[in-house]
């Protein structure tokens, strides 16, 4: 059995945050799940959606990255940097790049945040939050 890692924590974060949609094109008829799409469609993909679907992810709406040690996640309910043949080309470097910068801020610095903080998800052309994230940060080994 594999131990929770920084990664777990970095894919559960990034399943939250989830982009509001994404598009494809598609240049010919075809059928998807039983909906006719003519040719030259543009088709929207919600992430956001799908990351918070119930029918794929136990409790969606909250933060527990220990669900990627104890459920199996279906392969196309994740989809941080896409999926199949257009999956970001980048993807596997960004999450390296993510877990190291984690890695090494967490060793260095306590973050905190202010008593009864709770995050309000504000949509733009990303998830973010609105009003930021108020956060104390302070350097390991000082009060």
């Amino acid at each position: 059995q594999r131990q929770m890692c920084i990664r777990d924590s970095f894919d559960e974060a990034q399943r939250l945050q989830g982009i509001p949609f994404y598009s494809r094109d598609s240049s010919e008829p075809q059928e998807l799940n039983g909906y006719h799409i003519p040719a030259n469609s543009i088709i929207l993909c919600s992430p956001y959606a799908i990351q918070r679907d119930s029918r794929f992810w136990k409790e969606p709406e909250k933060f527990r990255p220990e669900r990627w040690l104890e459920e199996d996640v279906e392969k196309h309910s994740f989809l941080a940097f896409g999926t199949g043949p257009r999956k970001c080309v980048g993807a596997n470097m960004a999450n390296m790049e993510a877990v190291f910068y984690l890695v090494t801020a967490l060793s260095q610095y306590r973050f905190k945040l202010p008593d009864g903080f709770v995050p309000i998800q504000h949509f733009h052309m990303a998830t973010t939050m609105k009003g930021g994230c108020p956060v104390y940060i302070s350097r390991r080994g000082s009060k």
